[in-house]
């Protein structure tokens, strides 16, 4: 297969995260130069290309806000609303075709991880304060309804909130951190409102000996898989609590875990470069 590719050019600093749109027909990234920026993307016979003569570069627009580092980035599951996290301790919530935004405040040091629930209603984020926010995201009417403060706010890590994942049913949240657990919060959402049903629901897995890095749940809810900053993969056994299966990578920091839709593969990304599938 030849391989091609396209250069889309603009941000003045490293880019630390990256997310499409939904549909596929947008990149957006988010850079240490505070900027969010939009492209403009068309799929033709398999290949992407950036449309020519539509926009500069091919970026659609430029988002801008944040006084510092954008760290990370999530859409709204019908594509009309992208969230932004940054080092400056907001989230931002963008109108994607007015550009409109509205501020959620509350934490107290950099926001790091943003996820979002099948349903897309409570997008939790995650921060150096080890805190996790849980933010009411309802848009009717094209209107993003929304209140400063978060729906929940989740405490028990006590350092850095690296990553975060809902569980397929929306029920549970995984986060994990670095204080080498990984805690899963039970929720339901009584009268639209996320609660933690009790404390004795928030289960703590122990086992990585150093920094959690990446979460990732089996489509069927059975499994959550983890990487470590520890070079390994743990996957656990939803119910029983249990490691199931370790995997060793020396000299390898997993950065980032991902199932097959089918869950019958697990991919890996690390520090050395290289994806691997089980």
């Amino acid at each position: 297969m030849e391989e091609k590719s396209i250069k889309l050019k603009g941000h003045t600093a490293s880019i630390f995260t990256l997310a499409y749109s939904p549909d596929g027909k947008y990149l957006v990234s988010g850079s240490h130069d505070g900027t969010i920026w939009i492209w403009d993307l068309q799929v033709s016979e398999g290949r992407i290309q950036v449309p020519e003569g539509r926009v500069q570069n091919g970026t659609l627009k430029i988002r801008k806000g944040h006084i510092s580092s954008i760290n990370t980035l999530a859409y709204s599951p019908d594509g009309k609303y992208l969230a932004s996290g940054s080092r400056d301790k907001t989230i931002r919530i963008w109108n994607i075709h007015d550009g409109t935004v509205k501020i959620l405040e509350g934490h107290t040091d950099p926001t790091r991880p943003l996820t979002r629930p099948p349903d897309g209603r409570y997008p939790a984020s995650g921060s150096d304060d080890g805190i996790i926010r849980i933010w009411n995201f309802q848009a009717p009417e094209g209107r993003i309804q929304n209140k400063n403060e978060p729906v929940k706010t989740l405490e028990g890590h006590t350092d850095s909130i690296f990553t975060l994942v809902y569980s397929p049913d929306g029920r549970y949240l995984a986060s994990g951190s670095g204080d080498k657990t990984i805690r899963i919060w039970d929720l339901q959402v009584p009268e639209g409102r996320i609660q933690v049903r009790s404390e004795r629901a928030v289960k703590i897995l122990k086992g990585h000996t150093n920094w959690i890095c990446t979460l990732a749940y089996s489509p069927d809810g059975r499994y959550l898989s983890s990487g470590s900053d520890d070079e390994t993969i743990r996957v656990w056994d939803f119910e029983t609590q249990e490691t199931i299966q370790l995997i060793s990578e020396p000299h390898n920091i997993i950065n980032r875990l991902v199932y097959s839709p089918d869950g019958k593969y697990l991919a890996s990304g690390g520090s050395d470069t290289i994806i691997r599938i089980r």
